[in-house]
């Protein structure tokens, strides 16, 4: 909040009165969306080739890992909002910088991440659409994670479940796992299909990957499974 003051006010008084000030602390944290709004000024400002603030670098990509479907496109909105509430000023100067960044396809693309399930692939295609006409951001990409393997042929996972059933001990327990497994990945793919059918970006997967937690090793099998896609 301090650095985005600074870079609004020139006048070196006027920011200090501020800062000394109590209603403005008070007037900040009661502000709808002003939190948002410094947020993305920031990440306009990281973004840029020639930085405001003293002695920042400069960055060829800047990756934004963007709220949940409804926050997010509220989050998006945001700049737009303030320009339309400002109607003058540095603070609708900036929120119009900020919008248009947003809506630069050149500069800016969205790539939606999903789960292979009912409810988040209908958000994906809602979210697609809502970026689209709402917006006016690019969806570049679209992204299914964690999809299970398929290890067996429907063939198999009748067999499988036979045996499940009519076996005993270890071996019926791994069975069942395994058509508990098959299951879940014929459903995902069920998902997968519904998704490249209402979405009009293309869509990629990700695998899942049985790790208890993802180390640089598995960011990197990720990485070039996006990179591939």
């Amino acid at each position: 909040m301090r650095e985005y003051v600074l870079l609004q006010l020139k006048v070196r008084a006027m920011r200090d009165l501020l800062f000394r000030s109590r209603i403005f602390t008070y007037l900040a944290a009661a502000t709808p969306g002003l939190k948002e709004l410094v947020t993305f000024g920031k990440i306009w400002e990281l973004a840029l080739d020639e930085r405001k603030v003293r002695s920042g670098q400069s960055y060829d990509l800047v990756v934004v890992d963007a709220p949940a479907t409804g926050h997010g496109l509220g989050f998006l909105e945001t700049p737009r909002t303030f320009a339309q509430i400002a109607r003058v000023g540095p603070i609708r100067a900036h929120a119009e910088a900020l919008d248009k960044l947003i809506r630069d396809h050149r500069r800016t693309g969205v790539a939606i991440v999903a789960l292979p399930e009912e409810m988040p692939v209908n958000e994906t295609a809602h979210l697609e659409r809502e970026l689209s006409e709402r917006i006016g951001a690019s969806v570049d990409a679209i992204y299914l994670n964690g999809l299970y393997p398929e290890r067996f042929s429907v063939a198999e996972s009748e067999r499988l479940a036979e045996l499940a059933e009519d076996g005993e001990g270890a071996v019926a327990a791994a069975c069942r796992d395994a058509v508990r497994q098959s299951r879940r990945a014929r459903a995902q793919r069920d998902q997968l299909a519904r998704l490249e059918q209402l979405a009009e970006t293309p869509v990629s997967t990700l695998p899942y990957l049985f790790e208890p937690e993802l180390g640089i090793e598995q960011v990197g099998i990720l990485a070039d499974e996006v990179a591939r896609a």
